[in-house]
């Protein structure tokens, strides 16, 4: 029955206890690793979209429609990840934060939409655009851009150059 090993109760606890310390240095391992890989994620995000709007000094008239909505997202992202990681955006702060008053408010409330990823026919309330962004209007008078940085930098359309519509050319 027994192959000459005896083991003593007080053995056998010392060893578990060994165990249990090297799976908590283990946890302990793997919790600083994904801070570490949200953090990169995060970076990573933050040059992709940097490098998608490469002359970030043009003037606001030579913008796509397509680079307007990459830098309305750059800076909702910028300021959800800066803050409690969501943020909205009224149009009032695309037209003055993002272009330095350029956009009229319909042409910001545009933006507004394709940045959530919206084409002009479909509904504003839509479940399926750009994963992080999305537009509401909660009293009827607010409507806003609402930005959630950790769900915008692990959705594929975050970028203009994934957008939902084909061929945008130059829009005022």
């Amino acid at each position: 029955m027994s192959d000459g090993v005896d083991v003593t109760a007080e053995d056998a606890i010392q060893v578990a206890q060994r165990a249990l310390a090297k799976v908590g240095e283990q946890e302990t391992r793997i919790d600083e690793l994904e801070a570490d890989l949200d953090d990169a994620v995060e970076d990573l995000t933050a040059l992709k979209l940097r490098v998608s709007e490469e002359d970030a000094d043009r003037e606001y008239d030579s913008l796509t429609l397509d680079e307007k909505i990459g830098r309305v997202r750059e800076h909702g992202f910028e300021r959800a990840s800066d803050g409690h990681g969501r943020t909205r955006l009224t149009y009032d702060d695309i037209m003055w934060e993002v272009f330095d008053g350029e956009p009229g408010a319909n042409h910001c409330y545009k933006l507004m939409r394709r940045a959530a990823g919206e084409t002009e026919a479909e509904q504003e309330d839509m479940e399926d655009g750009t994963p992080g962004f999305a537009v509401r209007d909660p009293d009827g008078s607010t409507r806003h851009l609402a930005v959630n940085a950790d769900r915008a930098k692990r959705g594929a359309a975050f970028f203009p150059r994934n957008k939902t519509t084909s061929g945008e050319g130059r829009s005022g």
